[in-house]
């Protein structure tokens, strides 16, 4: 942007004559709020010569008068458009310069929230299934769309889905466990009354083969059950489903 200003005031100079480039000069002064020359190659700093040479067209001199920027126009081949001294660049001083500082962390703050908002706000829906499962309410599932993290809640899904899956397949097999034992049980107990009110040896015998009968199948239902509870623990996954059968002495 500087450089086309530049580059237009050596174009407004160039189609002028000799006569009239001082006010030209003027008239530009007035226009960059400073002063502009058109001074020979050899009144130029050394570090003109330099830099033009490795084809820089603005260069920028300090002298004891001030800034000066030495500008290298095709149109002059033994001038250059001279700009200066330029006025110097408004420097903040130090409570200023702390404003701004703490304006952009503000800025720099707030946009680091914005972008993490939305992963608490995953998060603590994330801990919120996890506690009502924890609950007891496995069938609790997570949006899987329109999520940062779409992977995380179906992994949540799918661990909620097989945990679902066996509590209902325990819940399943308590029930066939209560309602099979419930026959076999109610047998031996009617088999140990009718014992004791036995006087008759033979009947005692034959009494306690019935018990033993009974006991035999009892111990086949648990076994039938127990593989029951193998193929469930297979189909649900391979998760392992540890249960504890009380003892009959």
């Amino acid at each position: 942007m500087v450089i086309g200003g530049y580059r237009q005031a050596a174009m407004r100079l160039a189609n002028c004559d000799e006569s009239e480039q001082p006010a030209v000069l003027a008239e530009l002064g007035e226009a960059f709020g400073h002063p502009v020359q058109l001074l020979p190659y050899r009144d130029a700093p050394a570090q003109f010569a330099k830099e033009t040479a490795q084809g820089w067209r603005v260069v920028y001199t300090k002298q004891e008068s001030g800034e000066y920027a030495w500008y290298q126009d095709p149109r002059f081949s033994e001038e250059a458009l001279v700009f200066g001294p330029l006025p110097p660049l408004p420097i903040p001083n130090v409570p200023t310069r702390l404003a701004l500082l703490g304006g952009l962390g503000l800025l720099a703050g707030m946009a680091f929230y914005l972008l993490l908002r939305p992963l608490q706000r995953q998060h603590q829906e994330l801990e919120q299934a996890a506690d009502a499962v924890r609950s007891g309410r496995f069938a609790t599932r997570l949006q899987e769309t329109h999520v940062l993290s779409p992977s995380t809640h179906r992994a949540f899904n799918r661990m909620a889905e097989q945990t679902e899956a066996i509590i209902l397949s325990q819940q399943r097999l308590l029930q066939a466990v209560s309602h099979e034992l419930r026959t076999p049980i109610a047998r031996l107990r009617i088999g140990l009354h009718m014992l004791a009110r036995s006087d008759d040896p033979s009947g005692r015998e034959l009494r306690a083969d019935e018990l033993d009968h009974d006991l035999q199948q009892l111990d086949d239902l648990v076994d039938e059950l127990l593989t029951l509870a193998r193929v469930s623990d297979s189909v649900s996954g391979g998760c392992k489903v540890q249960t504890f059968w009380p003892t009959l002495d």
